[in-house]
C-alpha cells in the first residue's frame, strides 16, 4: 500500500523535472508526445469514481491575470509636444525661391540648406503675430531641402518639445524641413 504514494510522488517529481509532457492526439491519430519547456505543473488530489485517491497532473502556465496593466520594458515614456512651439515652412516651395515664409512662436531663427550641409541661406525673426517672411542669399536649388533652425543655440532648451523638432548630425537642430519643389 505504501508502494502508491511513492509511485505517485515520483511520478510528480519526474513531471516538476521535466515541465510536463503533453500528448496531442488532436493533429493526428497518430499520438506523439511533446516536451514543455519551463511549464510548471501541480498535482491536485482527487478521488477517483471507486473510492481511491489519486492524484491528476495540470498544467498551470501561463497564468491568466485580469485587470492586468500591460508594461513594457524598458518603461516607455511618452512625451506629449507643446503645440504652440510648432515651426512651419509655407509650402508649396519652388525652385529657385528667393524667400521663405511661415509661422512659429516669436524667436529669432535662420534658414539653412540641409542639402549643402548647413549653408545659412537667410536669418530673420518670428514677429509677435506668428509669421516670417525671411529673404535667401541665393535662389533655392531643384529638390534643395531647407530647414528652420534657432539663430542662437541659448534658446534651444525651450523649444525641445516643439513637433517636428529634431537634431541632425553635422546641421543642428531644426525645428521644420521642406524640399524644394519644380513648379
Amino acid at each position: 500500500m505504501q508502494k502508491i504514494p511513492f509511485l505517485l510522488g515520483l511520478l510528480l517529481l519526474s513531471s516538476l523535472l521535466l515541465g510536463g509532457c503533453q500528448s496531442d492526439d488532436s493533429a493526428n491519430s497518430n499520438s506523439t508526445d511533446t516536451l514543455i519547456v519551463n511549464q510548471p505543473v501541480v498535482a491536485v488530489d482527487t478521488v477517483d469514481s471507486d473510492g481511491y485517491p489519486s492524484s491528476d497532473i495540470v498544467n498551470t502556465y501561463p497564468v491568466p491575470i485580469e485587470n492586468s496593466i500591460s508594461e513594457s520594458y524598458p518603461p516607455v515614456s511618452v512625451t506629449t509636444k507643446d503645440e504652440s512651439l510648432r515651426f512651419t515652412v509655407a509650402e508649396p516651395l519652388f525652385e529657385g525661391s528667393t524667400s521663405v515664409s511661415g509661422t512659429g512662436p516669436p524667436a529669432s531663427i535662420r534658414i539653412v540648406s540641409i542639402s549643402n550641409v548647413g549653408e545659412t541661406l537667410g536669418v530673420g525673426i518670428i514677429d509677435g503675430s506668428g509669421t516670417f517672411n525671411i529673404a535667401l542669399s541665393r535662389p533655392l536649388n531643384p529638390k534643395e531641402t531647407i530647414a528652420v533652425m534657432l539663430q542662437d543655440g541659448v534658446s534651444q532648451a525651450e523649444f525641445l518639445d516643439a513637433p517636428g523638432a529634431t537634431d541632425i548630425p553635422m546641421i543642428g537642430f531644426v525645428l521644420d524641413m521642406a524640399v524644394s519643389a519644380t513648379p
